[in-house]
């Protein structure tokens, strides 16, 4: 999900990418693969948004999984927003690559063909596919959670990298029982887990980076902790990860596994149905 926030900082992408050190490299030979479930986005608004940051405009797929396409709804606080701001950030601090959107119907059977169809895509061949769709491991069906991690096994073995947010309502993730959630399909063990930090600086520097963590003012806060439903696994063996939090103290995988600017307080500057707005990387 992404949140309109009257941000008290905002970066253009390409301001983040220096801020972190992004290695100036072309992407030419690369695609990146984004999955989203619903909404859409207007290439107007794209073509504007790149002339804005004086870079060239990208290469876009559209590719429909199941009859899905698509389709702007108009709101840039609704999915609209999830969907641009995925691709503006992602192609413009990767110039050259091409960008793969798969438009699936939001449902378990949609998400999971949307996976499988972006992994074994052998025409646009994504190297990496971006997911900000997600919700508590309490809330997905075994066999759902099953199907996918396993899509998930098979990108590792192909060589695919998925990168996958780690949540926006901290460590209960929306579920209110009184005990502690992460976020699949950032869980897995197959996937990047990405969380989100609160980036501060002057000029060209960091001045301060913090976990994100502003629920109490309404603005999210990073998802994270130990899986309910994975074992920790071998690389994370000497990755200090905790104990669960929750009664048990249970032994797990630990998300996220990296975290950088999600806050909406210091977001990025997009462009979004023909409205400018400072958005955030949250999970829908």
């Amino acid at each position: 999900m992404t949140t309109a926030h009257a941000g008290r900082t905002s970066y253009t992408p390409l301001e983040v990418a220096a801020l972190y050190n992004f290695p100036s490299i072309h992407c030419k030979d690369q695609c990146i693969g984004i999955l989203e479930l619903g909404g859409g986005y207007r290439p107007a608004d794209l073509q504007t948004y790149f002339n804005g940051l004086g870079i060239p405009q990208p290469n876009i797929t559209d590719v429909s999984v199941g009859g899905a396409a698509n389709r702007p709804t108009g709101d840039p606080n609704g999915p609209d927003g999830e969907i641009v701001l995925d691709i503006e950030v992602a192609a413009a601090v990767t110039p050259g690559a091409k960008i793969a959107v798969y438009f699936a119907d939001n449902s378990d059977d949609g998400f999971l063909n949307a996976i499988t169809t972006a992994i074994h895509d052998t025409r646009n061949k994504p190297s990496v596919i971006s997911i900000s769709w997600g919700k508590a491991e309490i809330g997905w069906t075994p066999q759902a959670i099953n199907a996918m991690n396993q899509a998930f096994r098979d990108a590792a073995a192909l060589g695919v990298t998925i990168c996958c947010a780690s949540g926006d309502d901290g460590s209960t993730d929306r579920v209110q029982d009184g005990r502690y959630h992460v976020d699949f399909p950032a869980s897995s063990p197959y996937v990047l887990a990405c969380g989100g930090t609160r980036l501060e600086s002057s000029g060209s520097a960091i001045t301060q980076e913090v976990v994100w963590n502003e629920g109490a003012l309404g603005g999210g806060a990073t998802g994270g902790g130990v899986s309910d439903v994975f074992d920790r696994p071998d690389w994370q063996t000497n990755a200090n990860v905790p104990t669960s939090a929750n009664p048990e103290r249970r032994i797990g995988r630990g998300v996220p596994d990296w975290a950088g600017n999600a806050d909406p307080a210091t977001g990025y500057q997009i462009l979004v149905d023909g409205t400018r707005a400072v958005l955030a990387e949250q999970v829908r």
